[in-house]
């Protein structure tokens, strides 16, 4: 085990020994104080969790050959005079879309009140002003909030309207969908096929479209001027945030932030003083460079605090394909360990020989 975990573990008695094309612990055993189940996990570098990790990426990949009749199918249950067709087609818009998990019924005397697609109640839905913008707010997975106010379809936004009638707020918004439902009807798609699934393809596509925006922006020109490699990971950056974004990856915010911001402020505070003595000095030249600092500080504060609670490193982890990002990294010539660490770099170790022109 310490061989292929990197760990060393303790002599433990066995009490029996299974074979599972299931799972990828290697053993567990129960935890004397809290009587928890504890696992020996496969190491991140490890060649079998490797393929584990390819196969999840290529079974995500193969959604976009599927995705169509998804779509069609819940455009076509939207349109039913079924409410539980209607009621499944909206739930599947909304983990196509949102990103949602699918979520299940649980015991809320023992643990947080967290829900999914499915377990979303009355409450949970916002009022808003602005037509077809539905506003989602309740406890998701590891009780961090979903706060989200998306712009969603006509039909979308009446059918919620028609659930919701004659409904207490502790109701069930969806009333007549178990995850079940769902999950065999994702089966009849596509073998695998899960709200996970959804998650890591959504997540996949959506990092892979935002950074064929600087294929087509960033010119050979900018390539050539310095701390263009600079700006090009600023690129990734944000469009790994709007992956972060859509499958509501957050954290909480750094204690120094607020020092950290204060900085920024006080350099372009600074900044700004300096540029008034330049000017009145009728310096051009100077005077551009300046305000283009200025610029980019403050561009560089907005970005910072709205980043303080996005969570960039999730997606990363577990929701991109690591070879959109290898592959954009070799077509700009941006380092692969600016976006990955070391330890990325080694757990992705099968992505790396992937050709520039890779798409997911």
């Amino acid at each position: 085990i310490a061989e292929v975990t990197g760990v060393q573990t303790c002599a433990l008695p066995i009490s029996d020994v299974v074979s599972l094309n299931t799972i990828t612990w290697l053993a567990k055993w129960k935890d004397t104080i809290n009587g928890d189940e504890k696992y020996v996990m496969l190491a991140a570098n490890s060649s079998w969790k490797g393929m584990s990790d390819m196969a999840k990426y290529e079974k995500a990949r193969k959604l976009k050959d599927h995705i169509a009749q998804v779509r069609k199918d819940y455009a076509a249950d939207m349109k039913s005079s079924d409410e539980a067709r209607q009621q499944k087609g909206v739930t599947v818009y909304l983990i196509d879309r949102l990103a949602l998990r699918v979520g299940g019924e649980k015991d809320t005397d023992e643990e947080a009140d967290t829900v999914g697609c499915c377990s979303l109640r009355v409450e949970h839905v916002k009022e808003c002003a602005t037509e077809n913008m539905l506003h989602l707010n309740f406890l998701g997975k590891d009780s961090i909030e979903y706060d989200n106010t998306t712009e969603v379809i006509p039909e979308v936004m009446e059918l919620i309207k028609k659930f919701q009638k004659k409904k207490k707020p502790t109701d069930n918004l969806f009333d007549t969908v178990q995850p079940q439902v769902l999950n065999d009807y994702f089966h009849t798609i596509m073998d695998g096929l899960s709200a996970k699934v959804f998650r890591t393809y959504n997540a996949s596509i959506t990092l892979c479209s935002e950074l064929a925006k600087t294929d087509a922006q960033v010119s050979q020109a900018m390539k050539d001027k310095k701390g263009a490699e600079a700006a090009l990971y600023e690129y990734y950056n944000i469009a790994n945030k709007n992956v972060a974004e859509l499958c509501n990856h957050q954290k909480a915010a750094s204690p120094a932030h607020d020092a950290a911001m204060e900085k920024m402020r006080e350099k372009v505070a600074t900044m700004e003083l300096e540029l008034k003595a330049v000017k009145k000095e009728k310096n051009a030249s100077k005077t551009a460079q300046l305000e283009k600092r200025i610029d980019k500080a403050k561009e560089d504060m907005e970005m910072k605090d709205r980043l303080k609670n996005v969570s960039l490193g999730t997606s990363k982890i577990n929701y991109n394909d690591p070879r959109i990002t290898v592959a954009w990294c070799k077509r700009h010539d941006v380092p692969i360990h600016k976006p990955f660490p070391k330890t990325l770099l080694s757990k992705f170790s099968w992505a790396m020989a992937i050709e520039p022109e890779f798409k997911f």
